[in-house]
Parts: C-alpha cells; sequence; structure tokens
C-alpha cells in the first residue's frame, strides 16, 4: 500500500482495475491447473508417495486459484487506499514475479533434491489456503483496507499469505537450484516486504486499533512473548 489515503468514494467511480486484469488471468490459471490436476490423476500411482504428493499440491492449486477468484468478485468494498502508484505496481509484481521462474525451468537431477521442493511447495500452498479461507473477502491485491483480521494465522503474524508463497516459491527453487532462482527468491521477498510496510501504512490509517496489533503480532513471524523468561 502507498503514502496516501484515497477515500472509497473516488474508488468506486471508476473502474475497478484490479478485477479486470486478475479475475481474467487467475481463471486462465486455474483452467490450466484442473486440466493439469486431470491429466496428473489419470496416471497416479496412490502407492507412489511423490505422484501422490503432486497430485495433492495440485489439487491446492486448484482451491488456490478458485478462492482468488471468488474473493475478488465478492470481497468487501474498501475504507482507503493507497494513493501511490509504486504500492500499486509493486502489488503486481509481487504477484507476478514467481511466474518468472519459468524462464530457468530445467530442474535439478536430483531425486531426493526434487522430493523435498514437493514438499515445501505443497506445504507453502496449503499454508496460503488457510490463510486466505481467514482473510476471505478482506482480500485484495492492491493495497487497500476493508476489515482488519486478526483471526486463524493473523492472531499471530500480519502477513501469513506472504509466508505461505515465500515457503511455496522457495520450493520451486529448489527444483531448479540455480543462482537466477536464488536471485529471484530474494527479489520476491524484498517486493513483497515492500508491499506489507505500504499495506500496514494504511491499514493504521483506516484503524486505530492497527498498531495494537502490531505489538502483538509479527510480520512474517510470530513475536515472542516479552513475559516469557521475565
Amino acid at each position: 500500500m502507498g503514502d496516501g489515503v484515497s477515500n472509497h468514494e473516488t474508488q468506486t467511480r471508476g473502474l475497478d482495475t484490479e478485477r479486470l486484469v486478475l479475475v481474467p488471468v487467475l481463471s486462465l490459471l486455474l483452467l490450466a491447473s484442473v486440466a493439469d490436476l486431470w491429466s496428473r490423476s489419470s496416471g497416479t500411482d496412490v502407492s507412489d508417495a511423490s505422484s501422490t504428493l503432486t497430485a495433492v499440491d495440485q489439487l491446492l492449486r486448484v482451491c488456490f486459484y478458485v478462492l482468488m477468484v471468488t474473493l475478488l468478485l465478492s470481497r468487501r468494498p474498501s475504507k482507503a487506499s493507497a494513493g501511490s502508484r509504486v504500492a500499486t505496481w509493486a502489488a503486481y509484481l509481487g504477484t507476478f514475479t514467481p511466474f518468472l521462474l519459468l524462464v530457468n525451468a530445467d530442474p535439478v537431477r536430483s531425486r531426493e533434491l526434487t522430493g523435498a521442493s514437493i514438499v515445501v511447495i505443497t506445504v507453502g500452498l496449503g499454508f496460503s489456503v488457510y490463510s486466505l479461507t481467514y482473510l476471505g473477502r478482506s482480500f485484495g491485491v492492491v493495497p487497500r483496507a476493508r476489515e482488519l483480521v486478526r483471526t486463524g494465522p493473523y492472531r499471530y503474524v500480519r502477513h501469513p499469505l506472504y509466508v505461505g508463497e515465500f515457503i511455496s516459491f522457495a520450493g520451486a527453487v529448489m527444483a531448479v537450484l540455480s543462482p537466477y532462482g536464488i536471485a529471484l527468491f530474494v527479489f520476491f521477498v524484498l517486493v513483497q516486504s515492500f508491499r506489507a510496510t505500504q499495506e500496514e501504512g494504511v491499514l493504521k490509517e483506516a484503524f486505530p486499533e492497527y498498531e495494537a496489533y502490531m505489538a502483538e503480532s509479527g510480520r512474517f513471524v510470530p513475536r515472542v512473548p516479552t513475559s516469557i523468561g521475565a
């Protein structure tokens, strides 16, 4: 989110560019994931752990895209928005950066590393889906304040969806282990960290209680209670 806050009336007069851009793109990704899941399920050997885990990963990916499209279409009106174009561009950049890994998609020749990669990706996707179910109709890509969510994983960290994305992207990088992949992961973390600071700025202006919430929760890692060891 950005440095300034624009009011909701200004936002609603214009086109919802976020929906116009993201819903078609995410719908295509959803269809591709469904097709991939269907083709893999017909030849999946349930006795093979790797194949089963890959199928679970694909199913979670379908759930993730279904949730994103559904929540974009049904989300609540925003109460405040970032006024910075940089914040908006960062939001789109962070959303699509992981796909740049496809430029370097030659997998490593290690069965163990490939298996570990699938496990990490699946854990990350599962946590992302879990986080999205709690974020619900407050979900958005461009930084805006809709409702302050403090339940589920949001009780402990302010950006659990990003945490899930970090984990799944790290797993994908493991599968193609290369300097390019590692550099792209670092870039992704930096962009998402910038997005987090922008979102927090808008939420602080929209919700007076947000600063107290920040004192109780970590950005990406849960806070250790100060009373421990006292």
